[in-house]
């Protein structure tokens, strides 16, 4: 019983930097050499007193990365695949977050076009070096509709 709470206590601490999808934990405690069987009540533990949640975890992140940092949807729906997001999680948060998600990318391609035009450049120009940074087409073709 004593070998659980130190699972937990080190799943807790472990957590209390940054939250953590289910995948991100159990790779960490399995590099600290908990059995499966601990590995598996504890997530099961963690997961019901609400310390991991996947959906929960996804949606901040997407929130963090897209509208805060400004980072391509793509980027950041390739990094929650890798942190081990299911894909119905991703795929039920982007629908929902959708139009305000294209919103803020259409604002921050704005800005970037602006910033683009400052130096000259022509608009075969500004959308290569925008589409090379991972914008898709109909984002830019709807900011440089809306200057």
């Amino acid at each position: 019983m004593s070998e659980k709470k130190n699972i937990i206590e080190y799943a807790i601490h472990y957590l209390s930097r940054y939250p953590k999808t289910e995948k991100e934990m159990r790779l960490q405690l399995l590099k600290k050499w908990y059995s499966e069987d601990e590995i598996d009540k504890a997530i099961k533990w963690l997961k019901r007193e609400k310390y991991i949640d996947d959906d929960l975890r996804a949606q901040m992140y997407l929130s963090s990365e897209v509208i805060r940092k400004w980072k391509p949807l793509w980027m950041v729906i390739k990094k929650l695949y890798s942190k081990g997001v299911p894909s119905e999680i991703i795929d039920k948060l982007v629908s929902q977050m959708e139009e305000d998600l294209q919103n803020w990318q259409i604002q921050k391609v704005t800005k970037e076009i602006d910033k683009l035009k400052q130096k000259w450049l022509d608009w075969f120009e500004i959308v290569k070096r925008l589409m090379g940074r991972g914008y898709k087409y109909d984002v830019l073709k709807k900011a440089i509709d809306n200057l």
